[in-house]
């Protein structure tokens, strides 16, 4: 019996052959390793769907430019995660299916 295994090397990464002799109640001598897709070969669907953003929603959130005054790191740093908030509520995640 012919155990095989067939990747494409192009976007499959493999190390860490190992032989295990030990076995030696079987007529052939196992092999292991660890296989994993290459970077790069594959896109991750994670983050924020800009394409549908509620802009309008975003805009309600956010303060009336004559509202905003940053005179100092505290006002700045707040005023960015009130920005990052509107964003989070107005823009929806993306949504892996199997159509991505």
């Amino acid at each position: 019996m012919l155990d095989l295994t067939f990747f494409n090397q192009d976007q499959i990464t493999v190390s860490n052959w190992h032989t295990h002799l030990e076995h030696k109640a079987l007529d052939h001598t196992p092999i292991s390793y660890q296989a994993w897709p290459k970077t790069g070969k594959h896109q991750e669907y994670k983050g924020y769907n800009w394409k549908n953003t509620n802009w309008a929603r975003v805009a309600e959130l956010l303060p009336p430019l004559e509202e905003v005054n940053i005179k100092d790191e505290q006002d700045f740093n707040h005023l960015y995660h009130l920005i990052l908030r509107a964003l989070r509520i107005g823009t929806p995640t993306r949504r892996v299916t199997k159509w991505s």
